[in-house]
């Protein structure tokens, strides 16, 4: 039996049916790599030269299937020394047709090795002298042996080992994709370069250019966009959340990072499903409890001004959802007694011994136990969560074994702090201060509970100890250092420098640092004026006509503030190195990488 001869002729057969192709396969022949090659014409039928598409390589390999099998074969052996060639010749159709030994009956598989499909061979089997590769069922309409071919001949221009310049992508005008089947784009879809035939290409106006890689599709119902309306459960509401279509039924509605919910309709009776989540914020995650809580307990949930009613018994409620709402309840009671931000803190970042801390911190400072804890004498404690910090303060308790703690920062705190300077202060005996007086200025900038509304009041009861308003002012510094340190709080610190430092002026008047203050907080947030500005250049005439120990001082201040970071530099030299060194550490000198820029 002619294997061989059989099997071209069987590829011959096919091939001779379709108007626009014209074959050229021999049988036993000498040219390495193909066994002739199919073209494909315009015209339909007379095949005239002017009318040339193109035409691409084939390669046919004959096999007999045994009496015994029932199935024909899926899978061909081809050797890397053909694949190689293959891929430099552009490649092939490479058909795989196998012929029953007692019925004779054909089957007609093929597989298109293009130059990106043999690359893709290579990267993802690694070297080797033989591939099993899948062969499928060639197709036997028409117009779908048609197509695959025009597909097969636009790949034969494929250069896998040539890379793509980056400037091409910068410069694209169209991506244009050829297929051999229709593909329903109403759905998401994944082309493979292994298992589909496709054809990619770049165009930018001049030139176009071939391109590999896997090609996904999703239509604009798949990608997560505004709902367009709210969501309320219990009084918990997420204005404008995302919604995203899954699948045929399904969509889901994305509330927070910690909170989605999938509506399926694939059943006669429509489900729901909450996924809730440590992810996000924590504030995310408090919210997203207490919204999941609040659908338990009431079954409704808002849509818009649609009310939906669902069968969310709280008998099927698992033990650990129950322990995960109850404790982000607790949560969410004890960021609201120490006024913190929740949204500062991401969730990923809270720990175990976190969460243990967290509700040790429930415990005493909403529910007013004493706890043991390992210390001597009253002292201040910081309690970290994540990157941020919580301050606090820990007194006796009722016996010598438990421990009171408070909010370090809490303005109903009835405790005074009382402040002593070492030997060398220039001010003698126990002076009160404010908490802000006790935390350094890195610090500052990492504590969450610090009751910033509280400010003036704090520095209001200890006037009398602060006459020369140092501390204060000082305070008003450190706020504005740490709006330039943690830029996500920049607002918040800026805002009660503002606050603080006006109260100062109230009080002390408008001194030349209370107003350079002034100004570099409002710097700082784009806000001077034209009357600003030459406020600021009348200040710095006035301080270089004076002899003061701190004129040189808001010169440097001015002509940071006016932008001239040059002037601040010629001035500088003329101080003392201790006196560089401390201008250089007041937040006035960080304008300076602004004058530069």
């Amino acid at each position: 039996m002619d294997v061989e001869g059989m099997a071209v002729a069987a590829v011959k057969s096919i091939i001779s049916v379709c108007p626009h192709l014209d074959s050229q396969i021999e049988t036993k022949d000498k040219i390495p790599f193909n066994d002739g090659y199919i073209a494909w014409y315009t015209d339909d039928g007379r095949h005239r030269k002017d009318h040339f598409y193109g035409r691409v390589d084939i390669q046919v390999k004959g096999r007999t299937r045994k009496k015994n099998r029932r199935t024909w074969s899926s899978k061909a052996d081809v050797s890397r020394e053909d694949l190689e060639g293959y891929k430099k010749a552009g490649g092939v159709i490479y058909f795989w047709v196998e012929i029953d030994e007692k019925s004779l009956d054909r089957m007609v598989s093929y597989v298109l090795l293009s130059p990106f499909r043999i690359q893709g061979i290579f990267q993802q089997e690694g070297s080797k002298k033989k591939y099993r590769i899948k062969v499928k069922r060639f197709p036997s309409a028409v117009a779908d042996i048609e197509a695959l071919v025009k597909i097969a001949i636009r790949k034969t221009h494929e250069r896998p080992d040539d890379g793509i310049d980056p400037a091409l992508l910068e410069n694209a005008k169209s991506l244009a994709l050829y297929t051999d089947q229709d593909i329903d784009f109403s759905r998401p879809v994944v082309l493979d370069q292994s298992d589909f035939n496709y054809s990619l290409s770049l165009s930018t106006g001049k030139m176009t250019v071939p391109l590999n890689g896997r090609v996904e599709f999703l239509p604009e119902a798949y990608v997560s966009h505004s709902l367009g309306e709210s969501i309320v459960c219990g009084g918990i509401l997420y204005e404008n959340p995302a919604i995203k279509q899954l699948d045929d039924y399904r969509f889901m509605i994305e509330l927070s990072p910690a909170l989605s919910m999938t509506f399926d309709s694939e059943s006669e009776s429509s489900t729901i499903s909450s996924t809730i989540s440590r992810k996000g914020t924590l504030d995310d995650c408090v919210k997203a409890a207490a919204f999941v809580s609040s659908l338990i307990q009431t079954s409704t949930i808002q849509r818009g001004d649609r009310t939906f009613h669902l069968d969310c018994a709280e008998k099927n409620v698992s033990a650990g959802l129950k322990t995960y709402l109850e404790r982000n309840r607790e949560y969410g009671e004890l960021f609201k007694a120490l006024e913190i931000n929740a949204t500062l803190v991401d969730a990923s970042s809270v720990t175990d011994a976190h969460e243990l801390a967290l509700q040790r911190m429930y415990a005493a400072l909403v529910m007013g136990e004493e706890l043991p804890i390992e210390t001597h004498e009253p002292s201040r404690m910081r309690q970290s969560l994540g990157e941020w910090s919580v301050s606090l303060l820990v007194l006796h308790g009722s016996d010598l074994k438990h421990w009171k703690s408070m909010d370090f920062f809490d303005p109903r705190m009835p405790r005074q702090l009382i402040w002593k300077p070492d030997e060398n202060g220039q001010e003698a005996g126990f002076k009160r201060v404010t908490p802000y007086d006790v935390v350094g200025r890195d610090e500052l900038s990492r504590t969450l509970n610090l009751h910033l509304g509280n400010l003036v009041p704090a520095y209001q009861e200890v006037r009398d100890y602060d006459r020369g308003f140092r501390r204060s002012n000082r305070t008003v510094l450190n706020l504005i250092q740490s709006a330039d340190d943690v830029e996500r709080r920049s607002e918040e610190f800026l805002h009660a420098a503002t606050i603080l430092n006006e109260w100062v002026i109230a009080e002390n008047g408008e001194k030349s640092h209370h107003l350079v203050n002034r100004w570099q907080i409002k710097a700082r947030g784009g806000d001077l004026t034209d009357d600003d500005m030459e406020m600021i250049r009348e200040l710095r005439r006035d301080a270089g006509r004076t002899d003061s120990e701190d004129s040189e001082k808001i010169e440097i201040g001015c002509a940071l503030l006016l932008g001239e970071g040059r002037e601040a530099d010629f001035l500088m030299k003329k101080l003392s190195k201790e006196e560089s060194e401390q201008i250089k550490g007041w937040p006035v000198w960080n304008l300076r990488t602004r004058c530069l820029n």
